[in-house]
This record gives C-alpha cells, sequence and structure tokens, in this order.
C-alpha cells in the first residue's frame, strides 16, 4: 500500500510541475510574440520612439497570476522628466502599473490601483495578472509638443482602434491567466471589451458581470481607472460607496 501511495505521489508530482511548466513555456512565447509582432499587428512603426529617442517598447507581461484575479488597464504609463519646464515622457516603465521607484519617482496609477482598488476589495498584488489592453505607450496631446522633428504616429487619440487590434493578444492571455475574477478599469477598456460604444459605463460599472470568450464565461466587473480616481470628479466621489458594494459579490468568487 505504501509503495502505491509513493507512485501516486510520484505521478502527482511530476503532473504538476509538467502543468507548471507549460504555463510558464505559454506566457514565455507571449512575451515573444509581444515583443517581435505587436507593433506591426496593431499599425505602429517599430521606431515609434520618446521625444529624446529612446525606443518606445510594448510591455512585457511580468506578474502572472494564474487561476485568480486579472487586472486590465488601458495602456501603459512611462517614465516622466522635467524638460524645459515641463513633464515630459523619456523612458519606458519596467510592467503594466509599475509599482517600482525609478529615479526617486513614484508611479501614481500604481498606488491608486493598490490603495483605492486592491485594498479595499482585500486583494494582494501577488494574487494579480496584471496586463493593459494596449501594450504601448500611448503620446497624449500634451505631449505632442515635444516632438518637433517628426510627425507622432501612435497617440491618445487611436486608442479604441489600438484596443481593438488588441484583443488577440488579450484573449490568449485571458487563456493562460485563467482568471477566477476580471478586474477592467475604465470606461475605454470597457468599450472595446464590450465591442460597443453605446452603453452607458454609468449602467453597468460596479457590478459583477460575464464576459465569454471563445465560449467560456469568465465573471468580470468594470471599475473607473485609478487614473479616474485621481482627479477631483464624478468617480472620485462615488468609487469609495460602490467598490464596498461589489466587495460583497465577489469575494465568494475569489476566496
Amino acid at each position: 500500500m505504501r509503495t502505491i501511495i509513493l507512485i501516486l505521489a510520484f505521478f502527482l508530482i511530476v503532473f504538476v510541475l509538467l502543468f507548471i511548466s507549460t504555463s510558464t513555456l505559454k506566457i514565455f512565447q507571449l512575451n515573444q510574440k509581444i515583443s517581435k509582432t505587436y507593433l506591426h499587428k496593431i499599425g505602429i512603426n517599430n521606431q515609434y520612439v520618446f521625444s529624446n529617442g529612446k525606443k518606445i517598447i510594448p510591455l512585457p507581461i511580468k506578474e502572472t497570476t494564474r487561476n485568480k484575479v486579472m487586472i486590465i488597464g488601458a495602456y501603459p504609463s512611462a517614465v516622466f522628466d522635467y524638460r524645459g519646464g515641463n513633464i515630459v515622457p523619456i523612458d519606458n516603465l519596467n510592467k503594466a502599473f509599475d509599482d517600482t521607484v525609478r529615479e526617486g519617482q513614484v508611479n501614481k496609477s500604481a498606488q491608486e490601483l493598490e490603495n483605492k482598488i486592491l485594498l479595499p476589495l482585500g486583494i494582494s498584488r501577488t494574487d494579480c495578472w496584471i496586463t493593459n489592453l494596449v501594450k504601448v505607450f500611448l503620446v497624449k496631446k500634451a505631449h505632442e509638443k515635444h516632438y518637433s522633428s517628426f510627425k507622432v504616429e501612435a497617440n491618445r487619440q487611436k486608442f479604441y482602434k489600438y484596443g481593438q487590434k488588441s484583443m488577440s493578444f488579450l484573449v490568449e492571455e485571458i487563456h493562460i491567466a485563467n482568471p477566477k475574477l476580471i478586474i477592467a478599469l475604465g470606461e475605454e477598456v470597457a468599450t472595446v471589451l464590450k465591442n460597443s460604444k453605446l452603453e452607458k459605463f454609468d449602467e453597468f460599472s460596479y457590478k459583477l458581470q460575464r464576459l465569454n470568450i471563445d465560449n467560456k464565461a469568465y465573471n468580470i466587473v468594470y471599475i473607473a481607472h485609478p487614473g479616474a480616481l485621481m482627479r477631483e470628479g464624478k468617480w472620485s466621489k462615488i468609487h469609495d460607496s460602490k467598490i464596498i458594494e461589489i466587495k460583497e459579490k465577489i469575494s465568494t468568487i475569489i476566496d
């Protein structure tokens, strides 16, 4: 009997190791695909650079906890610096919602994600697969004046187009992550995931719903983006009470 138990334990360990190795390989392959094909896939020139000449690259997926919670932001922020009295994007972050400090700089979106969303929901960042729908930094109108030498191709106004073209990468992520719950951040992300510009974010946000991906349904909740929570406005005023309401509904899903 003891021999049988040891044999079964051995095969169980082998199965678990193979399962983990397969997932790790899939994540590696996806990151390779993002690095090599993403910009071309969504229609951005490979010479896309910051105004200082630093190449703007799609961020790799680094926080990849499976079978728990998936966080989907809109697009990455960047490292900023003061140039000529203005705040200018100069470098890539290391990952989505980068929570590391670089040269004394703090990513405010990462702070808001932690303090305004994860902590109130009782979710540890280590239990999350964290990503963005659009994998690369997008230049806003306010940044364009720093690009005097050439026309900026990937501007912020094209988010919806880039988001739609990014869906195949996100779908692959969802399949690998297999989350119990997806938290989608912001109206723009919701518009792409729902494939509709007609539904009003106010009417479906902070409500537990289902997202169908390739005939499989996932639990999803749409929440205001951390960027909106940093501003004095509608969402910063109602978010705290809304997040408490949704916590009760999702607690049994993610436990």
